[in-house]
């Protein structure tokens, strides 16, 4: 028996919310804006969270958010979208900023991404998990996507759990998630609740929304290996580095650098677009969370506006780094040197 549209939906709210409330509950106290982390090294695309030096401050985040306030209301007058809210956190010094942190905007398959972290949180307690076999079930609703899988799961075709977590975030995949909420049992949803001693909350409205500052949330958690193991954080962000979709965050960075993300589309009742792009961008010496949610008349148009976005911040943290190894001076102070290493 397939698992009904409706009761898909309330899954994948069920563990939105669930990891959305974990995550805060089971991380570290967060990083105050300004404050610098201590961290053990870098391994692989994670880099856990150890403590917090609040004596380091962030002196820049002033210019660059007017920047990216007069980038909105270019693209704003250009026709490019109708609004846009956008959040910034660089993970290893702390500072953050944004604008519309607090507007809500329809998740759509951002919800992905906590179906991924119930998938790998099973996984931690049965290590056999992710190579047992189902068949890939066809997804009843017709959703017309803009942005498509380009090799989508075969309806029929049997494919281990971590296949079927390839085709759900590197595709965004619908069939392949709505297989993977069948590979857990209603109860092992409800589990990240009742392990935090958390009331089961009320999921009837099945467009529950969602903030950028919301969401990047779980970006922040899976760099800092703070709900999941070391090990699941990794897969996860392999795989949200491995996304096929390119146009928005990843347009916005140069060749070679890594961004970990995930987009959603979805078309509102006002038959207005959203297109949200949420991810780490792995800038060499400063990587940063930058989620960003749009709604505007046309997907393409609304890409190209998460690009200009994406481009501008990359600048601005590219060249706050230029500066820092300018200013790291040489021991005699005679000559300035490159700023030193981190251990990645």
């Amino acid at each position: 028996m397939l698992l009904a549209p409706r009761m898909l939906q309330k899954a994948l709210v069920i563990v939105f919310i669930a990891s959305l409330v974990s995550s805060v509950s089971a991380a570290p106290a967060p990083e105050s804006d300004g404050a610098r982390a201590q961290r053990g090294p870098r391994r692989g695309l994670i880099h856990p969270l150890l403590d917090v030096d609040p004596s380091r401050e962030f002196h820049e985040l002033r210019p660059f958010q007017h920047k990216m306030a007069q980038e909105i209301e270019r693209l704003r007058k250009d026709g490019a979208l109708s609004s846009a809210a956008y959040y910034f956190r660089d993970l290893d010094n702390g500072p953050v900023m944004g604008q519309g942190e607090h507007t809500p905007f329809k998740a759509a398959s951002l919800l992905k991404v906590p179906v991924m972290f119930a998938v790998l949180k099973a996984a931690e307690k049965d290590p056999g998990f992710l190579d047992r076999k189902f068949p890939a079930l066809p997804y009843s609703v017709s959703l017309d996507q803009h942005f498509k899988p380009l090799n989508p799961a075969t309806v029929g075709r049997e494919y281990t759990v971590r296949e079927l977590l390839g085709f759900m975030i590197r595709g965004s995949d619908n069939a392949a998630a709505l297989t993977l909420t069948r590979t857990l049992r209603n109860e092992q949803y409800l589990e990240v609740f009742s392990d935090l001693g958390l009331r089961i909350p009320d999921i009837r409205d099945l467009d529950d929304p969602v903030t950028v500052k919301e969401y990047a949330t779980f970006f922040r958690i899976l760099y800092n290996a703070s709900f999941l193991g070391r090990d699941q954080s990794q897969l996860a962000l392999e795989l949200l580095a491995a996304a096929e979709f390119k146009r928005g965050l990843c347009s916005g960075v140069p060749a070679g650098v890594a961004v970990a993300h995930k987009f959603g589309e979805t078309t509102g009742a006002d038959g207005l677009k959203m297109l949200h792009d949420c991810g780490i961008v792995y800038h060499a010496t400063h990587p940063y969370v930058l989620c960003v949610m749009t709604r505007g008349a046309d997907f393409e148009r609304l890409a190209g506006a998460i690009a200009s976005l994406s481009t501008l911040a990359y600048r601005e943290v590219d060249a706050s780094a230029r500066r820092e190894r300018d200013l790291v001076g040489s021991p005699d102070g005679r000559k300035p040197d490159a700023a030193p290493s981190r251990d990645r």
